[in-house]
């Protein structure tokens, strides 16, 4: 299993909650049992069937599409961690010599190595995603004050500042794709966190529109020379096309940019909103790095030290840029008001 390939904090605040609240230390050898022929291995087992069981649903935190952003009937994948648990399943009997790390008094002491091997990567992970996800919330609103200068221009600016300052949205907006796109795809930071996918591909959805200056005979953007590269997801700017438009219709180009620039901050908005999309996925994680940091040193006394992350990579930094802003877990906030 890839080190960067967990990806639902779900999992690991269901499967905490679940040491904390059943007290496993009654499962050690030492330790009276009110069901001695229950076995940590069988307790691991059930672990994983009702873990799965939680994947195949629906959540709630962080699973609404681009439709709600952006008004369009697309639909959205939910995505599942099987892979995460694929680790629960390996169940060794230790003989001869315990390995470092290991609880001798534990019926199964590999088992338990091997979930705070999983909890060690997910602390780490957990923390690089909630960086990713802040300084995503950050970029848009810095785009968005870029693209909120368009709303400005009238029929009496000059073709040139139109010409200057539309460029200037394509070459942050490019600079945007170029930061985050990377962390959505397989193996990135924030791959299959839904909340960055749409961020990404709301504000795509949203240069693409045809209907900016429909009223005034165009057909979006792209009349103004604006395109999407299908494949890299750059913008570019046809300057030659935008003369021609600027030239034979300068009121329809001034109505659809400042269509363009009102629907770009209201889409901006929905996504840094409180209690939506990013803030709700960045709440979630917090509150399982908090739960981690706050068990992590008694969960290994008790079932053993698990495998060291090792993060490389854009893992690594997104890690080193959590440590130096934050250090440790934010204040849980109530999700409720």
């Amino acid at each position: 299993m890839s080190n960067n390939n967990i990806t639902d904090s779900g999992i690991t605040r269901f499967l905490l909650n679940r040491l904390n609240n059943e007290k496993l230390s009654s499962l050690t050898a030492g330790a009276a049992s009110t069901n001695p022929q229950v076995s940590f291995a069988a307790y691991m087992a059930g672990i994983q069937s009702q873990v799965m069981g939680q994947l195949t649903g629906s959540s709630s935190a962080d699973s609404s599409g681009i439709d709600a952003i952006t008004g369009a009937q697309t639909s959205t994948t939910q995505t599942s961690a099987t892979n995460l648990l694929s680790m629960l399943n390996h169940v060794n009997n230790v003989h001869g010599l315990l390995a470092p790390g290991r609880i001798k008094t534990l019926k199964d002491p590999e088992s338990g190595y091997q979930m705070m091997s999983i909890i060690n990567q997910a602390s780490v992970q957990y923390k690089a995603q909630f960086a990713e996800l802040d300084q995503m919330k950050t970029a848009i609103g810095q785009l968005q004050q870029q693209v909120a200068g368009l709303s400005g221009i009238t029929t009496s600016t000059d073709n040139a500042t139109i010409k200057s300052n539309l460029q200037a949205c394509v070459d942050q907006y490019n600079n945007w794709v170029d930061r985050f796109g990377p962390d959505v795809k397989k193996g990135g930071v924030l791959a299959n966190v839904q909340a960055a996918e749409v961020a990404l591909n709301g504000l795509n959805h949203t240069l693409k529109d045809r209907f900016y200056g429909a009223s005034d005979g165009l057909h979006g953007l792209s009349d103004l020379g604006l395109t999407i590269d299908p494949q890299t997801g750059h913008a570019s700017l046809d300057t030659t096309k935008l003369d021609a438009t600027l030239t034979n219709n300068k009121q329809g180009t001034v109505d659809a940019l400042q269509a363009f620039s009102e629907r770009f901050d209201k889409v901006s908005d929905r996504l840094t909103a409180d209690h939506n999309f990013l803030s709700n996925r960045m709440d979630n994680l917090n509150r399982a790095i908090q739960y981690i940091d706050d068990h992590q040193t008694d969960l290994a006394a008790e079932f053993g030290t698990g495998d060291t992350a090792a993060p490389t990579g854009a893992l690594a930094d997104a890690l080193a840029w959590y440590q130096q802003h934050y250090g440790k877990p934010l204040p849980v906030t109530d999700q409720t008001t």
